[in-house]
């Protein structure tokens, strides 16, 4: 014998207002999600900048101080002067930034370019203003032998006030080595003779990359800043 039939009763579905659904969003929380992550790109982008102009100073200090460490070995290795020249202000673009080697061979007869020469990123120099951590331009040695026109930037001849330089001898050292060699590269621009620091705190470049040549030895020691 069948048994009856059971039909469950239907049951309506219960009426959601999607307005006020917890699944929703608001416009004011969209608004306020949409500020919370505008403030979180605007933070990582001032950092990532910072983090990219550190790295641009330490990458051309490196270049700087490798060159300098270059002089002095070809000084020891090649029995010869060396030196680490730096245009200043020969009014150029470069000044500031464009820096080469230059060797006195044995029995000359003048100085000669070792290197090509090294031209450091635009907006980043060496300062060239007269402060304690200019000594290695304000101290700058007069090149032994030095004849006119043997030292050219771009085919032109450059005179003595035009650039800087620090003269290694063959036992690593340097020439007049109790004069103070230090150099400082920072973020600015350098013209009439005259560094622009791009950011400063009390008169000082915020970023930079200290350079000491030491006299007695030539080898350099390295100075970078805590930045946040």
């Amino acid at each position: 014998m069948l048994s009856p039939l059971h039909i469950a009763p239907i049951r309506a579905a219960p009426y959601r207002d999607s307005r006020f659904s917890p699944a929703a969003f608001t416009l004011i929380e969209l608004l306020v999600v949409i500020t919370i992550i505008g403030a979180l790109l605007a933070l990582s982008g001032a950092g990532l900048s910072g983090a990219m102009g550190g790295m641009a100073i330490t990458n051309a200090g490196n270049k700087v101080s490798q060159l300098c460490d270059g002089a002095r070995q070809r000084a020891m290795t090649g029995n010869v002067l060396t030196a680490v020249v730096i245009v200043t202000n020969a009014g150029t673009n470069e000044d500031g930034r464009a820096m080469a080697v230059f060797e006195y061979p044995p029995g000359g007869p003048a100085w000669k370019q070792f290197t090509e020469w090294n031209i450091l990123p635009d907006g980043i120099t060496v300062d060239v203003n007269n402060n304690s951590y200019g000594s290695f331009v304000h101290n700058s040695t007069p090149l032994p032998f030095f004849a006119p026109g043997s030292v050219k930037y771009h085919d032109n001849p450059l005179t003595a006030n035009q650039f800087a330089a620090r003269v290694f001898v063959p036992s690593g050292g340097l020439l007049e080595s109790n004069a103070a060699s230090q150099m400082q590269v920072v973020d600015g621009t350098t013209s009439s003779n005259t560094t622009t620091y791009t950011k400063v705190l009390n008169g000082k470049p915020v970023n930079f990359y200290r350079i000491t040549i030491l006299g007695a030895t030539g080898k350099t020691k390295i100075e970078r800043p805590e930045l946040p």
